[in-house]
C-alpha cells in the first residue's frame, strides 16, 4: 500500500502515489472514521490493483486522479472502492484502463454511499457488490470509454441522478443493467433512475 491510515479524522493530501507495480496493492487506503483523500494523484498498474479504498466509517475521496491498470490487460481493477457506510467519493477523475470486464471505476462493497460529480472512464463505471451494496446515490457523474455497462445495479436502493452515460457500450450490454449476467447476482430491486443522457455509438447496445 502506498500511504494507509487507521487514525479518525485524518487528511490525505496533495500527495503522488505512482506506479504501483505489484499484484493487490491499493494506493491509498483511509481506515479512519470521517478521513479524506483530497487532491491526490494514484497510479496502479499490476492485477487486483484499487487507486483509493476508503474502509473508515463515513471517509471521503474528493478530486483526487486515479489511473489503474494497463491498457489491455490486468484484471480485477477498481478506480475507487467504497467499503464502509456513509463514505462520499466526489469529483475525482479516475481512469480503469484495461479492457476486461471485471475493470470498475467506483464500486460501492457497503452501503449508504454518495457517488457525485465524478469522470470516469472505464470498462463499468460504476458498480456494487451483490449482497452490501446497496442504498447508493449515484448522481451527476460523467461516465464514458469502455464496451461495458455504463452502471450495473445489483443490489437494493441505487439511485442514478442526472448522469451522462455515453460511449462505446456495446456487445449486446445495457448502457444501465439492474441485476447481472455474472455469476452471483442479486435482484437490483427498487432503484430510482431518473434525468440520465444514455447513448452508445455502437449497434448492439
Amino acid at each position: 500500500t502506498g500511504i494507509q491510515t487507521a487514525a479518525a479524522n485524518s487528511r490525505v493530501e496533495g500527495n503522488t502515489v505512482a506506479p504501483l507495480t505489484n499484484m493487490g496493492l491499493v494506493g491509498i487506503l483511509l481506515g479512519g472514521g470521517d478521513s479524506m483523500a483530497q487532491r491526490n494523484t494514484v497510479t496502479a498498474q499490476a492485477a487486483s490493483s484499487k487507486g483509493i479504498r476508503l474502509t473508515g466509517l463515513s471517509a471521503r475521496a474528493e478530486t483526487n486522479t486515479v489511473s489503474v491498470g494497463v491498457e489491455g490487460g490486468n484484471a480485477g481493477l477498481y478506480g475507487i472502492e467504497l467499503a464502509n457506510q456513509y463514505q462520499e467519493v466526489s469529483a475525482n477523475n479516475v481512469g480503469v484502463k484495461n479492457a476486461a470486464s471485471n475493470g470498475v471505476g467506483i464500486y460501492a462493497s457497503s452501503n449508504m454511499g454518495r457517488v457525485t460529480v465524478n469522470q470516469v472512464t472505464a470498462w463499468n463505471c460504476a458498480s456494487g457488490d451483490y449482497s452490501n451494496g446497496f442504498n447508493i446515490t449515484f448522481a451527476n457523474n460523467r461516465c464514458f470509454g469502455g464496451a461495458g455497462p455504463k452502471v450495473k445495479i445489483q443490489s437494493a436502493g441505487w439511485s442514478v441522478l442526472n448522469n451522462y452515460l455515453a460511449w462505446t457500450t456495446a456487445s449486446g450490454r445495457g448502457v444501465i443493467e439492474i441485476g447481472s449476467v455474472d455469476t452471483k447476482a442479486g435482484p437490483g430491486v427498487h432503484p430510482t433512475i431518473s434525468g440520465n443522457l444514455i447513448h452508445s455509438d455502437v449497434s448492439g447496445a
